[in-house]
């Protein structure tokens, strides 16, 4: 990564590379392809400098290819400061005569009732 001043320079020691993908084709994220750069430090200051100056240096290389200009989204992402999650079943609970889900798959069934729990969480 190109250096840009000492602020990149600083922040470059305090944050680190965590994922960098190459997603070659329609995805879940994306619908073209595209190269994910992930982050991470332990405050999120220094990670979205190196982000900021990651995409600067990406601009500067299509403009120096003489390509179309990227699109660059930049964010922050909940799970990188420490937000307390809980893994959800939404038949945990359920009362049901037995053989009920015996000739359903679970794993197809489990996240088709999650929709509705996702909703009403978003909601609240």
């Amino acid at each position: 990564m190109p250096n840009d001043g000492q602020s990149a320079v600083a922040a470059d020691h305090a944050a680190e590379l965590l994922e960098l993908r190459v997603l070659d084709g329609p995805n879940r994220f994306f619908t073209r392809p595209a190269v994910k750069l992930e982050f991470g430090a332990a405050t999120p200051g220094p990670a979205a400098e190196v982000a900021a100056t990651a995409g600067l240096a990406i601009r500067r290389l299509h403009v120096a290819l003489d390509f179309p200009a990227p699109r660059i989204t930049l964010r922050t992402s909940a799970d990188r400061l420490r937000v307390a999650c809980e893994a959800a079943n939404p038949i945990k609970n359920l009362k049901v005569r037995d053989g009920v889900f015996e000739k359903l798959s679970m794993d197809e069934v489990v996240p088709l009732l999650m929709l509705p729990v996702g909703l009403a969480l978003r909601a609240a």
